[in-house]
């Protein structure tokens, strides 16, 4: 799976659990469950929890830097345990968005572990520095003009939040003739319940906005 071209590993990810939802991991201190709270360093078991619970409904998370960095160095390395403990051909997407190249080495192998990010780019010579390994993804929050860069199809995607549905973000990535679609949702999972039922709960909120991917969304569409 490691070595996979990034649109085979996404495809592969929603083939596996007939999924094309992603959860987003964005741990705010005043709203983790009590169990959690219990903790020290809280972000890293609410996450191994949050992926315990989901791990089976999802063929992608999504974890939101700046929530972790708001604990400074703990949150660090919170974020890197918790991306680490994903269960291998799960996509693992790191939110910035980044706006510059600065972030690339600590984003994916020798960083963080990541797959893909996030995007707001500048200039197209960004966002090749994010993907000139074919492992690598990039969904993009800002139109740019992408000439010249079909050769990198099946590694640019776009995301865009969704009207009327606060915190809910589709992504969309083309490898033509296929397309892929992910269903991001950032809060309404992982803060399904915040008592003693909030691995119940956020399995039942995880299933319940679980869709499953296309037909022509597969290998040998």
């Amino acid at each position: 799976m490691a070595d996979l071209p990034f649109w085979e590993l996404l495809a592969a990810a929603q083939q596996r659990n007939n999924s094309t939802l992603a959860v987003g991991l964005a741990p705010a201190l005043n709203r983790l469950p009590e169990e959690s709270q219990r903790w020290d360093e809280p972000f890293l078991p609410f996450g191994k929890a949050v992926i315990d619970t989901t791990h089976d409904l999802v063929c992608a998370y999504v974890f939101h830097l700046g929530a972790y960095l708001a604990l400074g160095a703990a949150g660090a390395v919170a974020l890197e345990r918790t991306m680490a403990y994903v269960p291998s051909g799960i996509v693992k997407i790191l939110h910035g968005p980044f706006a510059s190249d600065e972030y690339v080495t600590a984003a994916f192998e020798d960083g963080f572990g990541a797959n893909a990010v996030t995007l707001l780019p500048v200039s197209n010579e960004m966002v090749i520095d994010y993907i000139i390994d074919n492992k690598h993804g990039a969904f993009i929050g800002r139109l740019v003009s992408l000439t010249g860069m079909r050769a990198r199809a099946g590694q640019i995607g776009l995301y865009y939040e969704k009207a009327h549905l606060p915190g809910r973000y589709s992504m969309v990535l083309v490898k033509e003739p296929l397309a892929f679609s992910i269903e991001w949702h950032t809060n309404n999972i992982i803060f399904a319940s915040q008592g003693k039922d909030f691995r119940n709960a956020m399995r039942a909120a995880a299933i319940k906005a679980r869709t499953a991917p296309a037909p022509e969304a597969g290998h040998d569409a």
